[in-house]
């Protein structure tokens, strides 16, 4: 190889974070559950800093009254914190809708193999008692 074909080559592997649909499939699905599982922990992590902040609140504000003032810092930290578990949430139901979706496509790429491994298996048959019929005249 010279230095002009090294360097198509190089140009095409960096253009193509991916060589084939089979690769970028099994990578996804190898994938898919650990950002299912990242985004239940996250859910249930942020769900159960909520709750322990707004018991700690309620604590302290039974022992030593509560302050309008702390109210400004309270309600941000809570709305922050609900809603990172309500885009958690969204999250693990997106992986959940997609990991379906993904499924039925990896089913239809092996149903896809299998035709397309029977299909050349019927050709190689006929070629070969084409090849036999035509060895006989």
């Amino acid at each position: 190889m010279n230095e002009k074909e090294k360097q198509q080559q190089q140009q095409q592997q960096q253009t193509y974070p991916v060589k084939t649909a089979h690769e970028f499939f099994s990578e996804i699905n190898s994938e898919w559950g650990r950002f299912k599982r990242g985004a239940i922990m996250s859910t249930i992590v942020c769900s159960l800093l909520l709750l322990g902040f707004v018991f700690t609140i309620l604590r302290i504000s039974n022992f030593h009254g509560f302050e309008f003032n702390a109210l400004f810092l309270v309600l941000p930290i809570v709305g922050f914190l609900g809603y990172t578990s309500y885009l958690m949430t969204s999250q693990y139901h997106f992986f959940r809708r997609w990991e379906k979706r993904m499924n039925h496509i990896t089913v239809m790429k092996k149903n896809c193999y299998l035709q397309t491994a029977m299909m050349i298996r019927t050709m190689k048959r006929q070629i070969i008692r084409y090849l036999l019929i035509a060895n006989h005249f």
